[in-house]
């Protein structure tokens, strides 16, 4: 009801408190708005679109001017960059001023530099680049290069999330200490996996890369179609295989299942539609699951989920349970494990 009351209101409302009881409502309003001020400040959203223009500039040039509630308490850095039919063209400028392109690139990435460098307590980052049928896959170049270098620098990220188009270009991202490492990679455009022209890596080889870059991984979410089996692959046949406690993943194949037997001590794994495109498919990867993969973690394994869209082997019943409740019970395994796909 406070909040409802005006400034003034409010302030005729303390007149009539004697000192101390100002004191004790003063203290108690900054206590209040330390808290509160922590809260609302702890995740920052940037959206960008893909014209070179940004729908919230004003933002940025607040955050590059100096110290803001953002700079002190944010922890999660949340970076969306959405088609060209989205985007805004007010820069408090010209119209006309958008055709030096050039110019205009610039004064973004110095905005957008400045306003990142304040930002030195962040520890999450979810990029989401959201495309059109119409947009070119690299349609953020003016301001990428700052965004991955920004990554790269930071002392304290521990958990990136990339929601991208499987064709962008990430071969400048440097990071070494994440902890948890979420690639959404979106199948649009609908390109084949080639090399790409800046460096003629496979992309999937680039983001097997990265999780190899990992000193410390403890939790990989991989999503995209087939073709991404690929990355279970490299990670099996690397000389130190890379051994997180925590997967969650579509890409459901034999090389996952040959990955995962190259390893002990997971705990939580989520298979999310381990169909293989049809419920045969289904049936045979659940059936290599269940007699060969489960057993080899089952000391160590919490927590289970796979959901199939098909009423499938993968569902736990009289046919699995002797695997499934392998002398150990499991906290938090996940009871519904198929879905039906209704539409």
């Amino acid at each position: 009801m406070l909040l409802d009351l005006s400034v003034e209101l409010l302030e005729t409302i303390g007149a009539q408190l004697m000192r101390n009881d100002q004191a004790v409502l003063r203290s108690v309003c900054k206590t209040l708005d330390g808290a509160v001020g922590r809260l609302f400040f702890s995740t920052l959203l940037l959206k960008i679109d893909s014209k070179r223009t940004i729908s919230r500039f004003g933002k940025l040039e607040v955050l590059a001017s100096g110290p803001t509630g953002w700079s002190l308490h944010a922890n999660t850095l949340v970076v969306v960059l959405e088609p060209r039919w989205t985007g805004m063209m007010s820069l408090s400028q010209p119209p006309q001023a958008t055709e030096n392109w050039s110019a205009l690139d610039d004064s973004l990435a110095d905005v957008l530099t400045r306003a990142l460098a304040t930002l030195t307590k962040i520890r999450t980052v979810r990029y989401n680049h959201w495309q059109s049928d119409s947009d070119h896959v690299d349609s953020w170049t003016w301001g990428r290069s700052v965004f991955l270098d920004f990554l790269n620098k930071s002392a304290t990220l521990e958990e990136l999330e990339l929601d991208i188009p499987r064709m962008l270009d990430v071969s400048g991202l440097q990071v070494r200490n994440l902890r948890k490492l979420t690639l959404k990679l979106n199948p649009k455009p609908d390109w084949r996996a080639v090399p790409l022209p800046q460096t003629g890596t496979p992309v999937y080889q680039t983001f097997a890369n990265l999780i190899l870059a990992q000193n410390r991984l403890s939790a990989l979410h991989l999503e995209g179609d087939a073709e991404w089996s690929a990355v279970w692959r490299i990670l099996r046949s690397t000389r130190h295989c890379m051994k997180p406690v925590e997967i969650t993943t579509n890409v459901v194949t034999q090389e996952l299942f040959s990955y995962l037997t190259s390893f002990s001590g997971l705990e939580k794994l989520t298979l999310r539609s381990p169909d293989g495109g049809n419920l045969d498919a289904s049936n045979r990867l659940a059936d290599a699951f269940f007699e060969t993969i489960l057993p080899s973690h089952a000391e160590s394994l919490t927590e289970l989920s796979c959901p199939a869209a098909h009423e499938s082997r993968f569902s736990f019943g009289t046919h699995n349970v002797h695997v499934a409740l392998l002398e150990r019970e499991w906290r938090g395994r996940e009871e519904q494990s198929w879905e039906h796909d209704t539409r």
